[in-house]
């Protein structure tokens, strides 16, 4: 899921104008048994590998990239996060950098704290630290940033966001959020 949210900056930057993603993959660098096992061989199926890369799509990015990465994931390697950093940063495009050096893909137990903290900080900071969306359309998506399942059932600073007769905003999932933060 975190993958998506990084992909929707850079293939929707009308739409996204901030996103966090928590270790992203790159398909050729992942588990052949689960990649194969849905998108075939890459000498198969190379658009499909290239369309969901986001090493191919990191020139379109406009907006703001918190990337979250446990250096110690078996299944998706701190090599993932490294080479995007490196084609963002040779690109110009902004981006920040969260890594746990002890932890598996992303932060358990009290790290979750520091973790959410981090990620709110982020987005009030592009914020202004300000909640309140002035003109919020029908389809976007206004979402907490974190599942319970990734935050252990509890959001240490929930997010309340309003539409624009301050009235509270449409719970639509998880996983996405959109044109919260000032490009």
């Amino acid at each position: 899921m975190w993958l998506e949210l990084s992909m929707s900056l850079a293939r929707f930057p009308d739409t996204f104008s901030c996103a966090v993603s928590g270790a992203p993959m790159t398909w050729d660098a992942y588990d052949t048994f689960y990649t194969e096992k849905y998108m075939g061989l890459p000498k198969e199926n190379p658009d499909a590998y290239e369309y969901g890369s986001m090493m191919h799509h990191v020139h379109k990015i406009r907006g703001k990239l918190l990337l979250v990465h446990g250096m110690i994931s078996e299944d998706v390697h701190f090599r993932h996060t490294a080479r995007l950093v490196n084609l963002l940063i040779a690109a110009g495009k902004s981006n920040e950098l969260l890594l746990f050096s002890d932890e598996r893909r992303m932060a358990r137990r009290h790290r979750d704290i520091y973790m959410e903290d981090r990620i709110s900080e982020f987005i009030e900071k592009l914020m202004n630290g300000a909640l309140f969306f002035p003109h919020p359309s029908a389809d976007q998506m206004l979402a907490l940033v974190l599942s319970p399942e990734q935050s252990g059932g509890t959001h240490h600073k929930p997010f309340q966001f309003f539409s624009n007769e301050g009235e509270p905003g449409s719970f639509v999932g998880y996983e996405a959020f959109g044109q919260l933060c000032e490009a």
